[in-house]
């Protein structure tokens, strides 16, 4: 991923996000940069930013 951008709830929990040309994103592990990496669409953002604001994505 290029110019992730670092999102941290603590010290231990943090990822980053890249945005996609087609307006959709990526996320990964910060700590695991050759871990894998999960794609979302467009649509998919709105909802996926609400889960992580209520700590809800288990």
């Amino acid at each position: 991923m290029a110019q992730g951008q670092p999102f941290a709830g603590s010290k231990s929990n943090c990822m980053e996000v890249a945005d996609l040309p087609d307006g959709g994103f990526a996320v990964r592990d910060s700590k695991d940069p050759n871990g894998p990496i999960l794609f979302f669409t467009p649509s998919e953002r709105a909802p996926f930013i609400a889960g992580v604001r209520k700590e809800d994505l288990l």
